[in-house]
């Protein structure tokens, strides 16, 4: 099963203070509620952990997150900033994957 959510807004910042902040996994997941950076393991990607909870189920993952496409110069990331993929619930097979553009 897939959805797609779509949320486009106005950051009032400094474009380069925002794109530092968007492109620093660990800054990201410490304004998402149940998600962590937990290790760094090359230039580009990052190990993690992510809970989800809707209602009254709730649903644990480990994986990663990479960028795939950064273009710093510009300030845009294409298609994709950051897909999380490999992970794994805990309890059930599922893979959720997250792709988030910016520009």
């Amino acid at each position: 099963m897939a959805f797609e959510i779509v949320k486009t807004f106005v950051v009032r910042s400094p474009p380069d203070r925002v794109w530092s902040f968007l492109t620093d996994p660990e800054k990201v997941a410490s304004c998402l509620p149940g998600a962590a950076i937990t290790g760094k393991l090359d230039e580009k990607t990052w190990q993690g952990t992510m809970t989800v909870k809707v209602g009254p189920v709730s649903s644990s993952y480990k994986g990663k997150v990479a960028f795939e496409k950064l273009d710093t110069a510009s300030r845009t990331a294409g298609k994709s900033l950051v897909r999380f993929f490999s992970f794994n619930d805990n309890k059930r097979t599922s893979s959720p994957c997250f792709n988030a553009s910016a520009r």
